[in-house]
């Protein structure tokens, strides 16, 4: 009696295991909840995405035609890939001191803004210019303004984030910012372009991020 009862025991724990057994093969490993750290990591990758940080030197400034030119440029390939690059952000090579560096880029800049807004109002002033050209002119000249405006309140603003300077370039939808700081982290880069995506609304793809020395 006593062993007809083990050898029952004995076949119901191995019909348990054999149902245990399929079950696991049928449903496999469950995946593996991501910690919070996980998370926060996956977040910053997805914002990082398509954010370029030029690895090459640069011996000039870009070109800053803010708003559609016939003349203009190519800008700086920053959205030519979705796949962000790890090499380290570019140090503009030192040649004068890192004011009159940002001071003759600021000059630059505004210079050819300025050109730009010339154009425009030559077509408004001219006698000749149809009531279209004119109100064409007029909404250029003052999307001009308004963009250099904004181009102004981001560099002030990364100023007020520690940087000691900053100057942004903007040609078209692309935008080329330099900060003044020894070294650029990652996560200062993709702070700089969640600025320059919410106050320019500029795709990150479209940003190119460097630095230079103290």
């Amino acid at each position: 009696m006593i062993l007809r009862r083990q050898t029952v025991w004995l076949l119901t724990m191995l019909a348990v295991m054999v149902v245990l057994s399929g079950y696991y093969l049928a449903k496999g490993p469950q995946e593996q909840v991501p910690t919070s750290g996980q998370q926060q990591a996956v977040q910053k990758q997805e914002q990082i995405s398509g954010v370029v940080v030029e690895s090459k030197q640069v011996d000039q400034a870009p070109d800053a035609t803010p708003v559609g030119s016939k003349n203009e440029q190519p800008a700086a390939q920053a959205g030519k890939t979705n796949t962000p690059q790890t090499n380290a952000p570019a140090v503009v090579p030192v040649s004068e001191t890192a004011s009159e560096i940002f001071q003759g880029y600021k000059m630059k800049r505004e210079a050819q803004v300025q050109q730009q807004k010339d154009e425009q109002l030559a077509i408004m002033g001219n006698t000749e210019s149809s009531p279209q050209a004119v109100a064409e002119a007029k909404a250029k000249y003052e999307e001009l303004s308004n963009q250099d405006n904004a181009i102004m309140n981001v560099e002030e603003l990364l100023k007020a984030s520690g940087y000691q300077d900053a100057v942004v370039f903007m040609q078209d939808d692309k935008v080329t910012v330099v900060v003044q700081k020894n070294e650029l982290s990652s996560n200062e880069a993709v702070e700089i372009i969640a600025h320059i995506r919410q106050h320019l609304n500029v795709p990150a793809t479209h940003v190119s991020v460097k630095f230079q020395a103290s």
